[in-house]
Protein backbone atom coordinates (compact mmCIF):
# COMPACT_ATOMS: atom_id res chain seq x y z
CA UNK A 1 0.00 0.00 0.00
CA UNK A 2 2.98 2.73 0.70
CA UNK A 3 4.33 1.78 -2.62
CA UNK A 4 1.48 2.31 -4.68
CA UNK A 5 -1.08 4.21 -2.90
CA UNK A 6 -5.02 4.33 -1.75
CA UNK A 7 -5.69 5.67 -5.09
CA UNK A 8 -4.38 3.18 -7.67
CA UNK A 9 -5.24 -0.02 -5.52
CA UNK A 10 -8.97 1.85 -6.01
CA UNK A 11 -8.29 1.25 -9.79
CA UNK A 12 -6.91 -1.71 -10.13
CA UNK A 13 -9.98 -3.61 -7.62
CA UNK A 14 -12.52 -1.69 -9.50
CA UNK A 15 -10.61 -3.16 -12.64
CA UNK A 16 -10.69 -6.62 -11.82
CA UNK A 17 -14.25 -6.58 -10.07
CA UNK A 18 -15.75 -5.63 -13.61
CA UNK A 19 -13.55 -7.96 -15.01
CA UNK A 20 -14.70 -10.80 -13.25
CA UNK A 21 -18.35 -9.99 -13.52
CA UNK A 22 -18.20 -9.84 -16.76
CA UNK A 23 -16.35 -13.15 -17.33
CA UNK A 24 -18.51 -15.12 -14.62
CA UNK A 25 -21.30 -17.12 -16.26
CA UNK A 26 -23.54 -19.82 -14.58
CA UNK A 27 -21.36 -22.84 -12.99
CA UNK A 28 -18.06 -21.20 -13.75
CA UNK A 29 -16.29 -22.88 -10.88
CA UNK A 30 -16.45 -25.93 -12.79
CA UNK A 31 -15.60 -25.06 -16.47
CA UNK A 32 -11.84 -24.57 -17.05
CA UNK A 33 -12.19 -22.32 -19.77
CA UNK A 34 -13.82 -19.90 -18.14
CA UNK A 35 -11.89 -20.10 -14.82
CA UNK A 36 -8.60 -19.74 -17.24
CA UNK A 37 -10.37 -17.46 -19.34
CA UNK A 38 -10.43 -15.09 -16.31
CA UNK A 39 -6.78 -15.95 -14.40
CA UNK A 40 -5.42 -14.70 -17.66
CA UNK A 41 -7.56 -11.73 -17.36
CA UNK A 42 -6.57 -10.59 -14.04
CA UNK A 43 -3.13 -11.28 -14.53
CA UNK A 44 -3.46 -9.23 -17.35
CA UNK A 45 -4.40 -6.35 -15.38
CA UNK A 46 -2.06 -7.10 -12.24
CA UNK A 47 0.78 -6.80 -14.78
CA UNK A 48 -0.88 -3.19 -16.30
CA UNK A 49 -0.30 -1.70 -13.37
CA UNK A 50 2.72 -3.13 -12.18
CA UNK A 51 1.46 -5.18 -9.43
CA UNK A 52 2.84 -6.75 -7.38
CA UNK A 53 5.27 -3.37 -6.88
CA UNK A 54 8.23 -4.90 -4.55
CA UNK A 55 11.21 -5.88 -6.39
CA UNK A 56 11.34 -9.47 -5.86
CA UNK A 57 15.03 -10.23 -7.01
CA UNK A 58 15.95 -7.61 -4.15
CA UNK A 59 13.60 -9.23 -1.62
CA UNK A 60 15.45 -12.64 -1.68
CA UNK A 61 19.05 -11.13 -1.56
CA UNK A 62 18.30 -9.73 1.42
CA UNK A 63 16.79 -13.05 2.80
CA UNK A 64 20.01 -14.67 2.13
CA UNK A 65 22.08 -12.30 3.62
Amino acid sequence: MELMGNEELRVIAAELVNTVRASASVDWWRKDNVRTKMRVAVKRILKKHGFPPDLQAEAMAKEMR
